[in-house]
């Protein structure tokens, strides 16, 4: 049984009408607000391809395109201040400065010898190794090694006196468990 005709078409003049009312009181209808923002969606795809930033209503788009200037603008500064690909090798760069030059990828490990300032290359390894001399003689006396020995030896009888505990401790509960169960058997057969 097909609904007649009519249904729809009233669905419809209702639709158009509320669509209308809607439009004098000067709000949009949910399709128009759809397709005014793929409107502006396409615009500033398109703008985007040609490097021109068209702010949209939306304040996302505002701020994608305010970022998006930034960054141009700091890339050109860049580029004029040292010919080397702008902001991320400067900021790199500096970020090696910070810690002073340890943090190398793989593939740098191998020319760092080549890349890193020899003299402070020098320094460092002077320091280290002067740094571990001085340990060395402070740290090693006769007796502090005896003491670590000492630790070391009651640490692993603490260990295996305390596994001995637990051990025995497991038995006694298991003897004092069957005895138990003897005896209640023991009852039980009694009382048959």
């Amino acid at each position: 049984m097909r609904r007649p005709e009519g249904g729809r078409d009233k669905r419809e003049t209702q639709r158009r009408e509320g669509e209308r009312e809607k439009k004098e009181r000067g709000e949009e209808t949910r399709r128009e607000e759809t397709q005014r923002e793929g409107r502006e969606e396409k615009k500033r795809r398109e703008g985007e391809r040609r490097g021109v930033q068209t702010n949209m209503r939306r304040p996302e788009g505002q701020r994608d395109t305010a970022r998006r200037e930034r960054h141009r603008r700091e890339k050109e500064r860049g580029d004029k201040e040292e010919k080397r690909g702008g902001r991320r090798k400067r900021h790199r760069e500096r970020r090696r400065e910070k810690r002073g030059d340890t943090g190398k990828t793989q593939r740098e490990k191998g020319d760092k010898d080549r890349r890193r300032d020899t003299e402070t290359d020098e320094r460092s390894r002077h320091e280290h190794e002067t740094s571990r001399g001085r340990k060395r003689q402070e740290g090693d006396t006769e007796e502090r090694r005896r003491e670590r020995r000492r630790r070391e030896e009651r640490s692993r009888d603490e260990y295996e006196t305390s596994r001995g505990t637990k051990r025995r401790r497991d038995t006694e509960k298991r003897r004092r468990w069957e005895t138990k169960e003897e005896t209640q058997n023991r009852g039980d057969k009694e009382e048959r």
